[in-house]
Order: structure tokens, then C-alpha cells, then sequence
């Protein structure tokens, strides 16, 4: 009788002894590529052939560029007009507290600058209004939510509030 072990070596496939090959055009595929074979592989396929897209595929991509441009702007002027938002922060420590501008500034040089920072600040907007009301029903709510973001201001560049 054999263990786990063995029967697990014995069914892997070996690997192989040269790497991949590229495609058959020879370019190598890049992270746009990539993202672009994910939503739309015959798209990829087509730009690889040579293929011209549609006038309406044109202006769908323009559209897209546009609205992305857009969002971008939107974040950057966001950013630039010192977003007072820090709800958790604003119910624990209050709108105008150091640690709470503390929190603020963390978001805005550590966070807003990457897309999967800005797509963590926007859902903690989403989520943090809600945990507020909660908060303000449940009093133990306050000192775990107290408790972990003591720690991110300690970790954030030190309590200057001294508490």
C-alpha cells in the first residue's frame, strides 16, 4: 500500500526541460496584452494580426479612455483639496483631531498615489459609514475599532496626540 506521498510524486507531470515558447508571432505579451486577453481575447488576437478595429470598437476604447482620464482626475483633484473624510477616525478621535489628520495625510501619501490604494479608500467609504452607526449602537464596537487604529496611528509615524 502507498502513502499520500508517492501517489502524489507518481501523478505530477514532470517539468518542462525548455521554457515556453512565445507566441507564434515571437513578441512577448505584454501586461496590457495580458489584461486585454482576460476581457477580450479575440480582441488580442485580432491586434496581433494586424486586424483594424471597428469604428465603433474605436470609440467604445475612446469612451473608455475618456471615463478612466476622468477618474484619474477626479482622485488627483480629490487628493489636492485635502479630502477631510476619515469617518472612523472622526468618530473615535473627532474631525480635527492630530491623529485623525494623522490618518488622513497616511491615505493620501501612502494609499491615493496606486490604483489598489484608491480602491481600498474607496471601499472603506462605503463600509465606514456603516460601521460608525454600528459603532455608536454597540459601545465594545468603540474600543476594538480604538484599539486597531491606535496601532495604524503608532505605526503611521507615532501618536502625536500623546494618548
Amino acid at each position: 500500500m502507498e502513502n499520500g506521498e508517492e501517489r502524489k510524486t507518481r501523478n505530477r507531470k514532470p517539468m518542462p526541460k525548455t521554457p515556453p515558447k512565445r507566441p507564434s508571432d515571437g513578441k512577448v505579451i505584454t501586461a496590457s496584452e495580458l489584461k486585454t486577453a482576460v476581457y477580450c481575447p479575440e480582441s488580442l488576437r485580432l491586434q496581433r494580426e494586424g486586424a483594424d478595429p471597428s469604428q465603433r470598437a474605436q470609440a467604445l476604447r475612446e469612451a473608455g479612455e475618456r471615463a478612466h482620464q476622468q477618474t484619474g482626475a477626479r482622485v488627483q483633484q480629490a487628493a489636492a483639496q485635502n479630502d477631510r473624510r476619515c469617518y472612523v477616525a472622526s468618530h473615535l478621535y473627532g474631525p480635527d483631531d492630530p491623529r485623525t489628520d494623522q490618518l488622513r495625510d497616511w491615505r493620501d501619501r501612502n494609499l491615493m498615489p496606486s490604483a489598489a490604494g484608491r480602491w481600498l479608500v474607496a471601499g472603506y467609504y462605503r463600509l465606514s459609514p456603516m460601521v460608525v452607526l454600528l459603532a455608536r449602537r454597540v459601545p465594545f464596537l468603540d474600543t476594538v475599532l480604538g484599539v486597531v487604529l491606535n496601532r495604524i496611528v503608532s505605526r503611521t509615524g507615532g501618536n502625536r496626540h500623546g494618548s
